[in-house]
């Protein structure tokens, strides 16, 4: 049996699906070690076993201490009873959290697949995810920007898109007149930024800004957003309704603050931007803000401020859109290409017997 490793549930985790795909095309028996924060039924098809301890994400990192140890425990007692053949780790904390001595039982038995930036600047942590990455079948990433700060490694690059969204995506075209619809979707970047977007594009009667995901309707956002008849609030959403949401969208808001891990790391809007051909809205100080530049994928804008509402209409207006499409479908073959590899590595690490 195959253990699957991750630090928070399944909606937190579109990528799981490649993993099952690749399991159950070898038939492969396999679980998932969830960790249900939420205290909520877990619907999934996938085989999966939850550590169930309520922990809000957006808590302080002290606060949450207590129960990274109580999921520490959990999963080290679950890989001493099911004795898996083989690990999979999904995300950082995912793979730290199970402690150097299950690394080295599983040494070159186990992925490591590696999403986000987390502690890295702290030289124990970097020792620590070195010591992961070396130890590893294979270490895939979600972005070539990562590879500024991780060590040198030969990495798989591994996207994040799900294939079913390759047939769901709407070829609307552009919208020629009226309002300009600007969707920012996702879980939140911080209540401070999404004040920003509403006083950025409140009462700019050319858009209209939707801002939906977990964490976006707290009480101040929703408050300002009624002095605007422009802005629509929404808080957490299924994952059914993004498709909806999404192409009712003319533009998607792919503007993510600078930080340490935001400037490197490439999210699923980008792929959501090729997939539905909408053009993006990103940072140009980041490294996905670079990419969607050169790309011609969209616009990228300094700061979220009402300047450059000006920038964005005209680009918007002026969007020659057969090339724009022409763009999205040459980057997306590209990333499909790369993705065949990583799916064949899957294979590989899952075919590999002893």
């Amino acid at each position: 049996m195959i253990g699957i490793v991750f630090i928070n549930d399944f909606n937190m985790c579109p990528y799981a699906d490649k993993y099952v795909e690749v399991l159950e095309e070898l038939k492969e028996d396999y679980e998932f070690i969830l960790w249900n924060r939420k205290n909520v039924p877990i619907t999934s098809r996938y085989k999966n076993v939850s550590f169930v301890y309520e922990s809000d994400i957006y808590k302080s990192k002290q606060k949450k201490v207590i129960g990274f140890i109580k999921y520490h425990n959990f999963v080290k007692k679950r890989i001493k009873q099911k004795k898996y053949t083989k690990l999979i780790f999904l995300t950082t904390l995912s793979a730290v959290i199970c402690g150097r001595k299950i690394l080295k039982q599983y040494e070159n038995r186990y992925i490591f697949d590696f999403r986000d930036l987390s502690y890295e600047k702290n030289k124990i942590f970097y020792c620590l995810v070195k010591e992961i990455i070396e130890k590893s079948y294979f270490t895939c990433i979600s972005s070539s920007g990562f590879l500024d700060v991780l060590p040198k490694h030969k990495y798989v690059l591994a996207h994040n898109f799900r294939y079913d969204d390759l047939n769901a995506g709407s070829h609307k075209g552009k919208k020629e007149d009226g309002t300009i619809n600007i969707l920012q979707i996702g879980v939140t970047r911080g209540e401070e930024f999404n004040l920003k977007l509403c006083k950025m594009f409140g009462d700019d009667l050319r858009f209209h800004l939707s801002i939906i995901g977990s964490g976006c309707n707290t009480k101040k956002v929703v408050e300002t957003a009624k002095n605007y008849s422009n802005i629509t609030i929404k808080g957490e959403y299924m994952n059914i309704e993004k498709r909806a949401y999404i192409n009712n969208a003319d533009m998607l808001m792919y503007y993510y603050p600078c930080n340490y891990n935001c400037d490197r790391a490439l999210a699923n809007k980008y792929y959501d931007g090729l997939i539905y051909m909408l053009p993006l809205i990103g940072n140009a100080q980041t490294f996905s803000g670079k990419l969607l530049q050169s790309n011609q994928l969209g616009i990228s804008i300094n700061n979220v401020e009402a300047k450059y509402l000006d920038t964005i209409y005209d680009y918007y207006k002026s969007l020659d859109y057969k090339k724009f499409t022409g763009n999205c479908m040459s980057v997306l073959n590209k990333i499909i290409e790369e993705d065949k590899e990583y799916m064949n590595r899957i294979r590989g690490f899952l075919n590999e017997r002893e």
